[in-house]
Formats: C-alpha cells, structure tokens, sequence
C-alpha cells in the first residue's frame, strides 16, 4: 500500500523532469483587441454548462472519474477557448502551461493531505499539505529556472 502511495507523487515528478527536456519555446503576439460585451456571459455560461453537465453525469460514473472531469479541466477547457481568438495560439499554450505547472502543486496538496493521519486534525493536516504543495511548486519553478539558465535563454 505504502509503495503505491508514493508511485504517483514520484512518477509525476518524473514525468515533469523529462517533458521539461523537450518544451520548446513560442513566441506570443499580443493583440490588442477589446473583448466583446457577450465574453463574459458567454464564459459564464459555458463554465457552468459544463459544471452541470459533470454534476449530472456523476451518477453514471465512478467518483473518481467524474472527480476527474471536474473543476480543473473545465477551468482549463474555458480559459483556452476564450484565449485563442484573443491572444493567439502562443497565449493558449503558455496559459495550459501554466495551469499544468499548478497542477503538480494541487496533486501534491491532495497528496499529503490523503496520506496524513486522521489523528493530526484538520489544521495540522490542511497546514502540512500546504507546505508540501508549496515546497513542490518552488521546485517546480527552481527546475524551469535551472532549464532556462542552462539553455541560454537568460
């Protein structure tokens, strides 16, 4: 059990380390247009819509599927819709890179708050996971940052 617990956070960090070998740089035009007065509604609607659509397909799912299908990918799904008409195809792409690098601090966080005991208490545990996703999201970052550096690119 204790093995397959710590699989994941390791694969993951794995799989950054060596994804980050082959990320290449895009080069984002700025476009300087007024969005339209129907945008927002518009982001409104589609958030929700498929809030609701998760929400009432969860029935026929397993949890952790329609867990899967939530919050996030729809944020991500929204986001890059609206982007790409605004800003470019070079917007969406640093904007999803964004959103993955968060991703690994959220992994991190739901991580050490599911393996901490249920004695420590809630604030022990909410405190000692968010450490952990902060610690991860730092590393994160140093590691980019080291890829930068050792690429020139600064």
């Amino acid at each position: 059990m204790a093995l397959k617990l710590f699989l994941v956070p390791t694969l993951l960090w794995a799989i950054t380390l060596i994804g980050r070998r082959w990320e290449q740089t895009v080069a984002v035009v700025r476009t300087a247009t007024a969005p339209s007065h129907l945008e927002l509604p518009a982001r409104m609607l589609a958030g929700t819509s498929g809030a609701m659509i998760v929400t009432y397909t969860a029935e026929c799912q397993r949890p952790a599927l329609s867990g899967l299908f939530s919050s996030f990918p729809l944020l991500a799904c929204v986001l890059a819709a609206f982007t790409h008409p605004a800003a470019g195809v070079g917007a969406v792409i640093q904007l999803l890179r964004g959103l993955v690098s968060g991703f690994y601090a959220l992994a991190t966080f739901c991580f050490a708050l599911s393996a901490t005991p249920e004695s420590s208490g809630v604030a022990v545990s909410f405190l000692g996971a968010l450490g952990c996703a902060m610690a991860a999201q730092i590393g994160l970052l140093w590691i980019r940052d080291l890829g930068v550096r050792r690429a020139g690119f600064q």
